[in-house]
């Protein structure tokens, strides 16, 4: 298996599998890494929770981690699968690019009209789920929460 050291962290190491090795105590481990809720795997280095495909990208791929301009796509688009051949590095106009080339279901939040309002205010009050219309329309729950609550004018 392949390791790279991470930068300003000599104790810790990333594999070209995803995986993090932390030799902080006497003998090296690999660290558990869990879901943060939106699908992706974090891992807790010194305290403070990191991004599995920000680490293997910074590592081999030579993302600079502090710079947040750039992304880490992921070629498969599954967010947990964060081996190095899966992974590459693009700005988010790349990655809206990319989700569009593979036809994924993509509306521009923000990008709704005055009529996809009301009917959003129409289908809410007849008992649909604002989650399953924000995936519809391609925008945030708190918009269509916003919409609910008339804090989204019909223009």
């Amino acid at each position: 298996m392949i390791w790279q050291q991470l930068i300003n962290t000599p104790e810790y190491f990333v594999s070209i599998y995803g995986e993090v090795l932390s030799l902080k105590n006497k003998s090296p481990r690999v660290l558990l890494q869990s879901d943060d809720g939106k699908g992706y795997m974090v891992v807790n280095i010194d305290g403070g929770t990191k991004f599995v495909h920000r680490l293997v990208a910074s590592a081999f791929l030579g993302l600079d981690i502090s710079n947040s301009s750039m992304v880490v796509m992921h070629k498969d688009d599954n967010p947990k699968n964060n081996k190095l051949y899966n992974l590459a590095i693009g700005s988010q106009k790349d990655n809206i690019a990319d989700a569009k080339n593979k036809g994924r279901n993509f509306i521009p939040k923000g990008k709704i009209s005055s009529k996809d309002v009301f009917d959003i205010r129409s289908r809410l009050l007849s008992g649909e789920k604002g989650i399953d219309l924000a995936s519809e329309y391609g925008v945030s729950v708190s918009l269509i929460s916003a919409i609910k609550n008339n804090k989204r004018r019909i223009v």
